[in-house]
């Protein structure tokens, strides 16, 4: 559905995507492919991977790298900002 809504007010043919895959469609999207066959994008799209975290702390991407890497092994883990001790500037 939000995908839907993203293609209706998209009238210039460029668009900002930052998402996670949770909130992109109820049953969740396989890939970005996936994603850009319900956008219909007018130009060729360009992909870029957010690889610092600032939000989510060392531990907790610690604990989930063994997941993502079985999930999406192309993928790199992001680099933490929030580390234990350690108040971010």
């Amino acid at each position: 559905m939000e995908l839907r809504v993203l293609k209706r007010r998209d009238l210039t043919g460029s668009m900002t995507i930052v998402a996670t895959w949770s909130g992109t469609t109820a049953s969740s999207s396989a890939s970005w492919n996936a994603v850009l066959e319900v956008l219909e994008p007018r130009r060729e799209p360009t992909r870029v991977d957010l690889t610092v975290s600032y939000r989510t702390p060392e531990e907790v991407l610690d604990f989930a790298a063994p997941t993502l890497r079985a999930a999406a092994p192309d993928l790199t883990p992001p680099r933490p900002v929030r580390r234990p001790g350690i108040c971010p500037a």
